[in-house]
């Protein structure tokens, strides 16, 4: 799910130009202005459903882990869910950070694009990264090791809110995909969706696709591909929020996200190096005391 960068309306520009503000300095500021102002409220209910699916994902990995010995306690959880929403470049209210513009920026922690092998590949090398880092018994171990499942929790959720995963389902079209297990390949070229970037067509009726985004341009049209689309400016194929036109694809996203937010944990812990490893498994579920 992604925050928007919304111009300044015609007022606001009109004030600086009055200012006699050089140009550079003027356009220097409106991008301060609108970061301010209008990115939190473009990015509306982003954090809160990553938030959301992430503790919802927790409760039944925690239900899976119940004759373990193991289970996620609310602070390393919390800790993950502030990884999982800063992967966007904001924090927990949707207000921007330092990293905001290089988070936006990247395809790959987002499956925008059509960049399903590289965000794929991604998570496959975050999941071993967790698990070699687990393994090395560094006093750091835990926080780095959730930090990195906050941000692989965040591209898998964003893998169905960004493509048209739902859609596919919804037809009974196989995707079958296992992420955090095996990359998935780019869609082939051709027309995935309509003129305006919005209907699903072509490709993108059988195969994956995902929408196209640019910070800065986002309502622009990539010929023959899907828009991703921003609020309050251009529709797309996004299901970012339960405000979309499309209600029932969002709340069948969400489920698949929550679903595939489990098998992501749980195959963390069911690693054969992990799952014999009590103090590994400790590591990553809770913080200890200081």
């Amino acid at each position: 799910m992604r925050v928007r960068l919304l111009g300044l309306n015609s007022r606001t520009a009109r004030t600086l130009a009055a200012l006699n503000i050089p140009t550079f300095v003027t356009k220097c500021l409106s991008l301060f202005l609108c970061l301010l102002l209008i990115v939190p409220l473009a990015a509306g209910f982003k954090p809160k459903w990553h938030t959301l699916i992430t503790w919802e994902a927790f409760d039944d990995v925690n239900t899976a882990l119940k004759n373990t010995g193991l289970a996620f306690t609310a602070e390393a959880i919390e800790e993950i869910i502030r990884s999982n929403v800063e992967t966007d470049g904001v924090n927990s209210w949707g207000v921007p950070n330092v990293h905001f513009w290089h988070a936006q920026a990247d395809s790959s922690k987002h499956f925008d694009d059509e960049d399903f092998a590289k965000s794929s590949k991604g998570l496959i090398n975050l999941k071993e990264a967790i698990v070699v880092e687990l393994l090395g018994n560094a006093p750091s171990a835990g926080t780095g090791t959730r930090e990195k499942l906050g941000s692989a929790l965040h591209t898998i959720q964003d893998f169905y809110s960004h493509s048209n995963r739902a859609e596919l389902d919804a037809q009974k079209v196989l995707v079958g995909e296992q992420l955090g297990e095996t990359a998935l390949a780019d869609p082939p070229s051709g027309t995935t969706c309509d003129g305006d970037g919005t209907k699903l067509s072509g490709g993108g009726l059988t195969g994956l696709t995902s929408g196209y985004f640019k910070l800065l341009t986002p309502c622009k049209i990539t010929k023959d591909k899907c828009r991703h689309g921003a609020p309050l400016l251009c529709a797309g194929i996004n299901k970012d929020s339960d405000s979309t036109t499309k209600p029932l694809l969002f709340s069948h996203a969400r489920a698949l996200a929550r679903a595939a937010s489990v098998r992501f944990v749980l195959s963390i812990l069911n690693d054969p190096r992990i799952s014999g490893n009590a103090k590994a498994g400790k590591a990553l579920v809770s913080i200890p005391p200081k």
